[in-house]
């Protein structure tokens, strides 16, 4: 049986929110072991590399959790859509149409 709309949204959704949260447990961590380094591992020069990689690892996954958030946001809207859309249907076609308003 093929996966409807809503059935592949509703996936899709679910996916979306365990990246955006596993980017937050990332940018966590991140902020935390700058903070270990900058406080326990102060003046220690043969870290300054390390702790620059983790300065862009932390804007990278600041960057790329909103490109996620985004993403979620749109997808929970075209579930609100679909969700809004079963409960009329056009005569002519038998094609759902969509009634919801998608809200910020």
């Amino acid at each position: 049986m093929a996966e409807t709309v809503k059935e592949i949204l509703t996936r899709e959704l679910l996916m979306r929110n365990d990246e955006v949260r596993d980017y937050q447990l990332n940018i966590d961590n991140y902020v935390r072991a700058i903070a270990k380094l900058d406080t326990e591992y102060a003046g220690r020069e043969d870290l300054a590399e390390f702790r620059a990689q983790l300065e862009t690892l932390l804007a990278s996954s600041r960057l790329e959790q909103t490109k996620a958030t985004i993403i979620r946001d749109v997808i929970a809207e075209r579930l609100e859509e679909a969700e809004g859309s079963r409960c009329s249907t056009s005569s002519s076609t038998g094609m759902a149409q969509s009634s919801a308003t998608p809200t910020r």
